[in-house]
This record gives C-alpha cells, structure tokens and sequence, in this order.
C-alpha cells in the first residue's frame, strides 16, 4: 500500500485511511473514493486528501479482522466486526480465560494490531464482548496477516471461556491436635475460600479429616480422589514452606505434577496447586482467610478453569501490589542500609552485544554449549551479572527468541535489534541509547568472550577516574589493546569495540591523550571465539 496526500481531482479509486463526514455524509475508513464523491469533496472546498493506494497483496482491514479475529478466538468465543472494531464475544456463559503477558506479546508484534480484554478469569453471559481488536491503517498486507497468524500458531488459542458449570469439591481438614483453635481456622479458610468463589458454581460434598502425617495426608488424597471430586481442597494446620515441608511431600507422593510449590505473596506465599487424573489439588495458604485481594483467587481460579494446565499457565503469575499503606510501628528501629563504595566510585553499566550471527565462525555460535550445559553468551551475561557493573544491557538479534528464553529469569534489561545484519555498531548505539545518564560511562562486552570474568570487569571499572570527563579504558596484553573495553558518556557518539587492527583505527589514536591500559597476563580471559575452529575448542571444554 501507499499512503500519501492525493489531489481531489485524482483521487478516484483512493482508500480513505479514517473515517470523516461532510455534512450529513459519512465517509468511513476503507471507504474507496468514487467519481460522485470526487464531485462532493469538491463542493465542500476540499482540494487534497490523504489516503492509500491498493497494490498487489493489499488486504481490507475488515477481511483481515477475519482471519486474525478466528485465530485469536478459543472455546467459547466468536466475533463480529462492528464500524471499524472486531468484537470478541461470548457464545455461551463462563469463565473468561486469557494471559496478560501472551496479550502484552500479541500487542507487541506488529504496531497497526491491538488487542485489548476485559479481565482475565471474569464471569460473562452469552454476547458479553470480552475483548475489542483494532486494526490502524485500512490495509494491510496480506504478509503481515501470515506473519501476525504464524506468530499465533505455536500456542493454544489467545482468548477462550470456560463453561462455568457445578463443580464437585471435597474439602481436607488435617489435624495435629484436633482442638477447638485448630476447627476455628479451618471453618475461617473455608469461609474465605467461599467467599473468593462466590460468583462460581461449587458443590462441596465431601468432608475428610486426617492426622498431619504422611501416611494419612496420602489416604485422604485417595479418598477425595476416588470420590469423584473436580477439586480436592486442603486446609493447612501449618504455614507451609516450600518444597522441604509436610504437605508438599505428601503431594509429591500421590499427584501427577505439582505446578505451584510458592506464591510471590507475603503471608500466602505456601498456596500449592497439584493435578492428580485431570483432578485439580489445591493447597490453600495458612493465612489465606487474612488476604483480601484477588490474588490468590485469581491463582485458584486459573487452576481451576484451565484446560491444559502446566508449569506454563502459572510462568508469568504476577507479583501482587500491597494494597493499603501502613505505619511501621516501631520506626525507630528501622535500619537504613550502609552504601555500597566510596561516593568517587564509577557508576558503570554493561553493554552485552549479543546480536550477531557469527559469520565467520559459520553458525550461531553464541547458542553453542560448552561443558557446563551454557551457551557461550551466557558467560558474558553471568560475568556481568557477578561485576559492580549495573545496569546490563543485553542486546540480541538474530534468533533472538533463543537467547531470550536463557534471559526470561534474570533481571537484566533485553533490547531487541532489529537492524542486526547490519553490523555491531547498530547494537552499541541501541544500548548507549538505553544507558541512564547516572552511569558515568558503559562497558561494551562482546558476547563470545565465555572466560571474561567478573573479576576482570571490576579491574577496569576500578581504573575509571570519575574526575575526568574523556575517559576510555581497555585491556591489553602484551602492549596490544583487547576488549571489552569502557567508554565515558561523553565520548558514546564515538564509541566502538577494539577492532583486529586497533592500532590503525582512527578513533582509538583520537582519544589515546586520555586512554588507560589494564595489562592483563593471563591471555586466556581475553579469548574471543571468532572461527569455527575456535567453536569446536570451546564446545570440547
């Protein structure tokens, strides 16, 4: 397509890009210009108009809501297009079923496509709309459909519902003393766990005590199980502690997968949800009857009403917000923190470019294992990570998803760079972009150096003089300048990595009045895997 400004006189055939209307005429986006129109613009005064031109592959956004809108769509959702939105909607009542971070990844492919949904786990009546899809521009191509649907197909559908039918459930009340206190908590639990569900449709039938021990725990699951119960729900008479304690064992000993051992929720961080023949066991928190948000229901819910349950459906759980601000009772015991070095200290980020395709090694070698099962980037990443550098930057490009996968649990800042194939320099301007201008200078570490060690990064670090604003600061060995290597931000517009022939390259003469050599004996933490006899060494080690 071609968008651009047309002569009104011209413009025959042109697809209007939003909607507008000339007195009581309507003119709605994708709206094709006719020769009529033409002679109505005309007497309103109009001379130009912008709009797009159909070319080969061009696809009417309504068409296109069509095939992304049945892709989207799951069990128990439809859609309608309505003016210039696809309406996603409920063809039965149920449980809205969707994943904030898939809708968060769907709202980031492609920047003409939105997607936006009514909470997650909400209860709908048949025709409620539970999500809205927008399509910007009035084409699109019929590439960026493929693609958008490609990105789509390697998952269960985006949006579904879940029929919100009559639950069985059965109730365990293990016991230590069987005292009055111990009943006091139970009934509490069970009252909040009520009260969580209420807008669902439970039938709890079955009540079964037991001694806290390992071999009771384990007959009442098989009681509960072989009752015939959708759900087996436990009351713990201890706050539990992860995979170390009573009750997780017992669950280890009779389920078929436990996907949640702990929850990140201060107070109700022992919620455990296990999966026995398609059963669903859940282990409600010890001070679950004190939370108050939807938190914890919400985990409930989502083990409860998923279809597929895995240790995937409960990756991306997020980390509650403390709802209500309270007083620290005894403020005057309040520690604050001693500071980390000296107030002169360098404030120095890193820099990790990860990018590249490694041409002359002839493969991706930055995804290639060594001995210790890591893919070679990973050590630059872990070296940082180790360092007194902060923040990190990884920037990624090709097979991007790969790398990334590796990065999902550590708290470092990924930058995707799609313009990879042309060349490093792209990556380091994406990053120095990225640096917050508290950093007084950034590390640029390639990364297919896997021996670089966190030690070595503190003794460049330690060699920047925050008194002096040009400053750029490297290794060598035997006189020969290596990487990685320190630029001040004064100099970022400037700054690259140390080439094989760094003596020659003008920006390190340019600078050498203030650059600072670390001589480094040990030549092997320098060592860059650049040819593919290099990778097959470092893949036997």
């Amino acid at each position: 397509m071609i968008y651009k400004e047309y002569n009104v006189s011209q413009s025959a055939g042109v697809i209007l890009g939003s909607t507008f209307s000339l007195g009581e005429k309507v003119y709605p986006k994708g709206h094709e210009i006719t020769s009529e129109d033409i002679l109505t613009f005309k007497m309103y005064g109009l001379h130009f108009i912008y709009g797009a031109e159909y070319q080969d592959g061009d696809v009417e956004y309504k068409t296109a809501y069509t095939q992304i809108a049945a892709a989207v769509c799951g069990k128990g959702l439809g859609y309608v297009v309505e003016g210039e939105n696809c309406l996603i909607t409920a063809l039965e009542d149920g449980i809205f079923l969707s994943d904030k971070s898939r809708i968060d990844k769907f709202n980031s492919y492609n920047e003409n496509i939105i997607i936006n949904t009514i909470a997650p786990l909400s209860v709908v009546k048949k025709g409620d709309t539970v999500a809205e899809l927008n399509i910007l521009p009035p084409l699109l191509t019929q590439q960026e459909i493929d693609d958008m649907l490609f990105r789509l197909s390697g998952n269960f559908a985006l949006l579904s519902l879940s029929a919100n039918r009559q639950y069985r459930a059965a109730f365990i009340y293990p016991h230590i003393l069987g005292n009055e206190d111990e009943r006091r908590h139970s009934t509490a639990i069970t009252m909040r766990l009520l009260q969580g569900l209420a807008d669902l449709h439970f039938d709890f039938t079955r009540e079964i005590e037991c001694s806290f021990n390992l071999e009771n725990l384990a007959n009442a699951f098989y009681q509960g199980n072989n009752f015939g119960a959708d759900v087996l729900f436990i009351s713990s008479p201890l706050k539990g502690y992860g995979a170390n304690d009573l009750l997780f064992q017992a669950l280890k000993s009779i389920t078929d997968d436990i996907y949640i051992r702990t929850v990140p929720y201060v107070g109700a961080a022992d919620l455990m949800i296990a999966e026995k023949s398609g059963r669903r066991i859940i282990v409600l928190p010890y001070d679950y009857d004190k939370t108050s948000d939807n938190f914890i229901d919400d985990l409930i819910k989502q083990a409860i009403f998923s279809e597929h349950l895995s240790e995937a459906v409960f990756a991306h759980k997020q980390t509650p917000i403390i709802s209500k601000i309270k007083p620290t009772q005894h403020f005057d015991k309040v520690i604050a923190p001693q500071s980390k070095g000296s107030a002169n200290k360098a404030k120095i980020g890193a820099v990790i470019l990860a990018a590249g395709q490694g041409r002359r090694a002839g493969l991706n070698k930055l995804l290639v294992e060594g001995q210790d099962g890591l893919p070679m980037f990973m050590h630059s990443v872990n070296a940082a990570l180790a360092s007194q550098a902060k923040p990190i930057f990884v920037i990624t490009g090709y097979r991007h998803e790969e790398l990334e996968e590796w990065l999902e649990k550590l708290d470092v800042n990924v930058i995707y760079n799609p313009a990879f194939a042309s060349g490093v320099k792209t990556s380091i301007r994406l990053g120095l972009k990225a640096m917050p201008s508290s950093c007084d200078g950034a590390l640029l570490i390639p990364a297919d150096m896997p021996n670089l060690g966190a030690a070595e990064i503190n003794k460049l670090i330690a060699k920047f003089d925050t008194a002096k604003d040009k400053q750029l600061v490297f290794f060598t060995h035997k006189g020969v300048k290596q990487n990685p290597l320190i630029w001040s931000k004064s100099l970022y517009d400037k700054a690259d990595l140390v080439p094989e022939n760094s003596e020659f390259r003008v920006v390190f003469v340019e600078h050498a009045d203030y650059s600072k050599a670390v001589e480094l004996k040990d030549e092997s933490k320098l060592l860059d895997i650049n040819f593919p006899n290099d990778v097959k060494e470092y893949a036997k080690k």
